[in-house]
């Protein structure tokens, strides 16, 4: 039993070790790849969504996704503004409400209900950022897309 325990912590620490160095070997490589690919940026952000009023009561429930976004600067260098262009990909999963209800026609008929709660999304980005070289960086974006639920 001592031996089966020692051999299951090994595998537990080998499995996380296994997992920092794979996540080392990507920081570096993305590290390194920065100077060919510094027009580039990526983001990745986490998304949650509470439904109000109508919504929840139609059966809708909280939402949790992500979204992920890709940004091409069309004007590097640029010392008082710079444009980006890009797109982002929104995926959000919800809780799905099921129920049983009664039918008005035929009277009495029983039946079962499913809302399914998710929602695609996807978007065409724009950005001009006023002054990039300065650590603070105001912008104004613009984002037009097709949403599906």
């Amino acid at each position: 039993m001592n031996d089966l325990f020692i051999l299951l912590l090994k595998y537990y620490v080998m499995k996380k070790l296994l997992l920092l160095l794979i996540s080392l070997i990507i920081i570096c490589e993305t590290t390194t790849a920065q100077n060919d690919c510094n027009k580039w940026y990526i983001d990745l952000n986490y998304i949650y969504l509470e439904p109000l009023q109508d919504f929840r009561t139609g059966g809708f429930q909280r939402g949790h996704g992500l979204s992920l976004g890709g940004y091409y600067e069309l004007t590097p260098n640029a010392q008082k503004a710079t444009f980006h262009s890009g797109f982002r990909f929104n995926g959000i999963i919800g809780k799905n409400a099921k129920d049983r209800i009664t039918l008005a026609d035929p009277a009495g008929a029983r039946a079962k209900t499913k809302v399914y709660n998710a929602i695609i999304d996807v978007q065409a980005l724009g950005r001009i950022i006023f002054q990039p070289q300065e650590k603070f960086s105001p912008y104004l974006g613009v984002h037009g897309g097709l949403r599906v639920t």
